[in-house]
């Protein structure tokens, strides 16, 4: 089936089915079974193919989609549903929303994962998720409910270091204990790949980092509540006939049962407010590669 208008524009439905079987010199028999259905316009700008193809080789069942979107709805309409378009998957239910892929939410956030309020997916922001992952490899997880015990964690792995905060809540607790874990962790390798006998040096100064963790109960006043001391230090590996490397690190963590049993929200922060790094050196005076990993995080468990 086929509309035209003078040669500037069509629109064209084509469908057909095929089936066949081979036989090849070795004996072997080849099957296909296919069937189409392609959807074909041409609005001037080149004819745009859109459709469906089925095939079966006897071994494989295939099943191909040729479309910019795809919505799948629930008969009572848009309350819940799913949607393919433009590089992400978005699967939504009353006030949630999940989306996976590329090429969404707010400006400068990078999202490739998100879960949290059925705002679509243009408006998915790293501010109104309760989870979120970024292209660059940081992520965000906000509290759970699961088996009987209250858990709400937190984590950040941007590799800034002073002034970096994590918050934790405001979240709702039974007034029981709860036991809140805050770790930290960082590692820094530099790699020099060329061969010879100069290699790494440490210098001076210590890897330090200092993390203070305040509270807030309810509406009142937030306060300084815990103290994370962190340490480190540096390892180095030279070879004359590989590459050097030195490998400085930082960790600590603690766990304390918070015994406040007020029932109202409670918010946990934790903030860097100081670091400090052993200086490390080649003595060719320069490496080639070098990566740095870090993590905050907070978990309170209450159960």
């Amino acid at each position: 089936m086929k509309a035209e208008v003078a040669g500037k524009a069509s629109a064209q439905v084509v469908q057909g089915m095929e089936a066949r079987v081979t036989q090849t010199e070795g004996g072997l028999a080849q099957v296909m079974a296919k069937a189409f259905l392609h959807l074909i316009a041409d609005s001037g700008n080149g004819p745009l193919i859109g459709g469906m193809e089925l095939g079966n080789d006897g071994n494989v069942v295939s099943l191909r989609f040729l479309t910019n979107s795809m919505e799948i709805l629930a008969p009572n309409g848009a309350s819940e549903g799913m949607e393919w378009r433009n590089g992400y998957l978005r699967v939504w239910k009353g006030a949630a929303q999940r989306i996976i892929g590329a090429s969404f939410g707010a400006a400068g956030d990078n999202l490739v994962d998100y879960f949290g309020p059925n705002v679509g997916a243009g408006a998915a922001s790293k501010a109104n998720a309760v989870m979120w992952m970024d292209a660059s490899g940081s992520a965000y997880f906000g509290g759970q409910l699961s088996a009987g015990i209250l858990r709400n964690a937190v984590q950040t792995t941007t590799t800034q270091t002073v002034g970096v905060e994590l918050v934790n809540g405001p979240f709702a607790t039974n007034g029981r204990v709860r036991s809140v874990t805050v770790s930290f962790s960082r590692r820094h390798i530099r790699t020099k790949t060329t061969y010879g006998s100069d290699g790494f040096v440490a210098g001076a100064g210590q890897n330090t980092a200092r993390v203070e963790i305040y509270r807030r109960v309810g509406e009142g006043a937030e306060s300084l509540w815990q103290v994370l001391n962190v340490s480190g230090s540096v390892m180095i590996l030279n070879e004359q006939d590989g590459p050097d490397s030195a490998t400085s690190t930082w960790g600590g963590s603690f766990t304390v049962n918070d015994t406040s049993t007020s029932a109202q929200t409670m918010t946990y922060r934790a903030v860097i407010t100081s670091f400090t790094e052993q200086g490390v050196r080649h003595e060719s005076g320069s490496f080639q590669q070098q990566s740095i990993t870090q993590s905050l995080s907070i978990i309170s468990v209450e159960n």
